[in-house]
């Protein structure tokens, strides 16, 4: 359909990110195979760059656990520095500084590049994507204990110079990342009354143009909290009405449509919402946490 063209690559690897999200292995690495070999025909330095993103982004993980694919991250950052594609080789260190703050690798080594990556977005005003690497940068910094109140972010990341005057979008983006970058502070430090108010605030932004929607992993704290804030308060019926309505019904909804990575996320929520069952014994909780853990590390999403 693309054609024999330098920019066919991009158009085929982002076919093979589709399948990957839908959970078509088979035809992830058809793809992938054809998206790669396009790349090599035609080594346009820019489309080289988009290509290298999205199949690094969608696809390498599922062959491979995901610290391997760091490299791949600073490579298409570093490429796309040499010639000139800068959007995505600053959207692939954001998904470098994302995927290495979530795998348990030391957070110092992050935190410092970190620093880098923003002194460089600033540099070509790319201030939507600083402003939500901020609001990661701070996260790791008070997950390594280097923040006055850990359970918080400190400051408002996203009222630095110019976000506020640019569209509307823009801000609910900033703002939604902002929000979950505290709930999941909340949620790793056992504040359930903050977890649950930023799960609210998270929540409650509309979302402007479905960029930000297929968010597993949010979704996933949104119920952890609203569970962990029932059994806080002993408010059962209001936090898992909330959990059902703005969690699970996420899940069951991409479960129908056999996306890859929701499975042991719905697994840990039914987990987590069965141990505020009194019938239930420690033991059947502890399985079915097992089985949640199991069938992501077969996943590669672990």
């Amino acid at each position: 359909r693309y054609g024999h063209n330098k920019y066919s690559a991009v158009g085929v690897a982002s076919y093979a990110a589709m399948c990957s999200i839908l959970g078509d292995l088979p035809a992830v690495r058809r793809f992938r195979k054809l998206a790669t070999k396009l790349m090599d025909m035609y080594p346009d330095g820019k489309c080289r760059v988009q290509t290298q993103f999205v199949i690094t982004s969608f696809c390498t993980h599922l062959d491979q656990p995901i610290h391997q694919c760091l490299d791949s991250f600073i490579d298409t950052y570093d490429l796309g520095m040499r010639v000139g594609e800068t959007h995505y080789a600053f959207l692939s260190a954001i998904s470098y500084a994302l995927a290495y703050s979530y795998i348990g690798l030391p957070l110092g080594p992050i935190i410092a590049d970190m620093y880098r990556f923003e002194d460089t977005f600033k540099k070509y005003s790319e201030t939507l994507l600083s402003q939500i690497l901020s609001c990661h940068h701070q996260l790791a910094l008070n997950l390594k204990g280097e923040a006055a109140n850990p359970r918080i972010l400190e400051g408002d990341v996203f009222s630095t110079a110019g976000v506020m005057s640019e569209p509307s979008e823009v801000h609910a983006l900033v703002l939604r990342s902002w929000y979950a970058a505290n709930l999941e502070l909340a949620t790793f430090l056992g504040s359930p009354p903050e977890a649950a108010r930023f799960a609210d605030l998270y929540c409650s932004i509309k979302d402007m143009d479905g960029t930000i929607f297929y968010s597993p992993w949010v979704r996933l704290n949104v119920g952890i909290a609203y569970l962990r804030m029932a059994r806080h308060t002993g408010q059962l019926r209001r936090y898992v009405l909330k959990m059902r309505r703005r969690s699970f019904r996420f899940f069951k909804f991409w479960m129908k449509h056999n996306a890859l990575n929701v499975q042991p996320n719905m697994l840990l929520l039914q987990a987590e919402l069965s141990s505020l069952d009194r019938r239930a014994t420690v033991d059947s909780v502890k399985q079915k946490y097992v089985e949640s853990i199991q069938l992501a590390s077969r996943t590669g999403f672990i």
